[in-house]
């Protein structure tokens, strides 16, 4: 038997290993069914096979390295599975390998360029391939590679008002052109790979996203996951943290300054604001306070 097609059948479970046995097969077709698990290393071993076409499963793990084994594959078809990792570097050398798709997956890294030929079809699109592994591919023929998945993951930060919060996006390459947004806003300042804001205010309180181009990959916008970010408001003045203005948070400012407590919140017990906590501070807080007390 040289050709197996079980398309469309609703199989599920894994490839079984013993797939190995069927040593004359030249045509795999398993094509948009159920099929979860690993790539059993033992379909490198078909060493006749010419077209194996995995799509539309559940595959998991990685493509094992055995792949790299079958120097008479023409078309490899593995899209819209679950596979991650990096692409091994033999797949992408075979000899004869001209028709492949690797789409809609979670594929991270391409090989090292060797020696690949011109491809009729090489579609990666819709993976977590970064200009890191593109810059170098992108002049291969046949190639299409964009959209790509956004990177990192999608988060809620929680900050004081007061203090300091980085973004940071990492997507490899040599060639990038960086610009962070502020609710679908461009900030016009923030155009690298990572964006501070120092003294974070509650009207810095929003959701961040860069957006990636590069001068090689000029087909392909990276963009990273939105980030939310919480600034949490500080009263100002509120050195031991009870949330009421008083003199006793004169006293604890007080007594920070003579050496003898630790402030529960620096930040707060900055009245001024101006980043560090000393006597203004307690100057300006006993005014408020007493002026407050005048309206009484």
């Amino acid at each position: 038997m040289n050709r197996l097609s079980l398309n469309l059948n609703q199989l599920s479970g894994r490839i079984p290993k013993e797939i190995s046995r069927f040593t004359n097969l030249e045509f795999l077709y398993l094509i948009s069914n159920k099929i979860n698990g690993l790539i059993p290393p033992e379909l490198g071993s078909l060493s006749k096979l010419k077209d194996l076409r995995l799509s539309k499963n559940e595959l998991t793990g990685q493509i094992p390295a055995e792949m790299g084994n079958l120097n008479k594959l023409e078309v490899l078809f593995l899209d819209s599975n679950k596979i991650s990792g990096p692409i091994p570097n033999g797949i992408l050398n075979l000899p004869n390998l001209k028709n492949i798709d690797l789409s809609f997956n979670s594929f991270d890294t391409l090989p090292e360029i060797v020696s690949i030929a011109p491809f009729s079809f090489f579609n990666v699109v819709n993976n977590k391939l970064t200009f890191g592994s593109l810059e170098s591919y992108v002049d291969i023929q046949g190639i299409k590679y964009s959209p790509q998945l956004p990177i990192g993951e999608k988060t809620t930060i929680s900050i004081n008002q007061g203090e300091s919060y980085t973004f940071f996006v990492d997507v490899g390459g040599q060639h990038n052109h960086y610009q962070w947004y502020k609710d679908e806003v461009i900030i016009p300042e923030a155009t690298d790979a990572s964006y501070s804001i120092n003294w974070l205010t509650s009207t810095d309180t929003g959701d961040y996203i860069c957006h990636v181009t590069n001068n090689l990959a000029t087909d392909l916008t990276i963009y990273s996951q939105p980030i939310h970010l919480y600034v949490n408001k500080i009263l100002y003045g509120d050195a031991n943290g009870d949330n009421i203005l008083n003199t006793v948070d004169v006293f604890e400012i007080l007594k920070v300054l003579s050496g003898n407590l630790y402030i529960i919140d620096n930040v707060a017990a900055d009245y001024d604001q101006d980043g560090k906590v000393d006597i203004t501070d307690v100057l300006q807080l006993m005014e408020f306070l007493s002026h407050r007390n005048d309206q009484f």
